[in-house]
This record gives C-alpha cells, structure tokens and sequence, in this order.
C-alpha cells in the first residue's frame, strides 16, 4: 500500500459486511506503516454532530438549530428570476430564488431572513416550498425584502445568512406587529402577501 497517513472518524467502518475498524485499521497501519489518526466526534448540546442531524432540524423547520450544529448560519443562494410580478401588483414585491436542484431546503413554511444583496443586508421574510402568490413556480423559494425597490433580476441573492442578532431583531418586531407568531417553525395559515403587506416593518 503506497499510503502515508489515514484520518477517519472513530465510528469508521470499512470492508466486507462493514466489519472492519478503526482498530482494524491501526492494526493494518502497524503492518503497512502508515500513520493513523482517528478524530472523536463533535457534540452540540449533549448531541452529535452529524449531516443527518441537520438535515432532521430543516425538515422540522429547525432552521437556527440546523445553524448552530454545522457552526453558520444556513443559507440559501440563488439567481433572482424575473417572475409574474404579481407580488408588485399586490404591493409586497419578492424576489424569486432559482435555487440548484441538490440544496437541501428546510421544512415549506414562512421564516423571517436577513438576505445580502451587493454586499449588503436586508430584512424580510422568505416563503419556501408552494408560492403563495402563485404564478409560474408553483414551488421554490419567494423572499420580500422590507423597504428595498431596486431591480435586483439576475443578480445572486443569499436568504438566511447575516447577523444573528439582526435576525432575533426582524423576529421581535415581526412578533410585536402581529404580522406573523411563530419563527423557525412553518406557519402555514401564513402567507408572504399577510405577513409583509408591503409595508415592511
């Protein structure tokens, strides 16, 4: 074997009916000569960090949770598409995200977002999953962006990230209007055109 170095995870399984170890693998390291290190796993909570943890917090919706185990906040780049401009007859423009195919979205529901358009942040809430202003997509990723009117088509829009605190500060004052009662859960009695208005925050 023309291998110097190994680094796995101590649950590492290999071989035939995954039987082999990682104390299998220090063995045939001792053989072979090659180094071997083996790396304890993360912890969050009390709980491990893992992919399919994550992906379990955005399908319930869990999006700060989803964040606080992979150590960012979870995102959500894409192309603004020029759509039906439905939501501009009705007064609460959005933005329509063409998202790749492989992101992994979070559970179909209304969530308050800070997005950053040109290096800079703006406050909104992002509908995912059925399109409450209808139109050609009937499901994707729809973000208003409060108190913003400039043409931003074709450009790249990241939904979700920015700052924590700016995020907690959208929440609350979406909360005190009444516009929307429940963050990082779905609410689907909820729709972009109820909870914007328009009028931003």
């Amino acid at each position: 074997m023309d291998v110097k170095y190994i680094c796995v995870g101590e649950d590492f399984r290999f071989g035939k009916d995954r039987s082999g170890d990682v104390h299998t693998l220090r063995q045939y390291g001792e053989k072979y000569g090659y180094q071997t290190e083996i790396v304890k796993k993360l912890t969050c909570a009390g709980e491990t960090i893992s992919s399919t943890r994550v992906r379990k917090f955005l399908e319930e919706g869990e999006v700060e949770k989803a964040g606080t185990f992979l150590g960012e906040n979870y995102f959500i780049t894409g192309q603004v598409l020029s759509g039906e401009a439905l939501g501009r007859t009705l007064k609460s423009p959005t933005a329509n995200l063409l998202v790749e195919k492989d992101k992994f979205l979070p559970r179909f529901g209304v969530y308050a977002t800070i997005s950053e358009i040109d290096g800079r942040e703006v406050a909104g809430v992002t509908n995912v999953g059925v399109k409450p202003t209808a139109g050609t997509f009937p499901v994707g990723v729809e973000t208003n962006l409060f108190n913003f009117h400039e043409d931003i088509y074709g450009k790249t829009l990241m939904v979700g990230g920015g700052s924590p605190a700016l995020l907690r500060s959208v929440q609350q004052k979406l909360m005190s209007s009444g516009k929307i009662s429940y963050f990082n859960s779905p609410d689907h009695e909820t729709t972009l055109t109820n909870v914007a208005a328009g009028r931003g925050i």
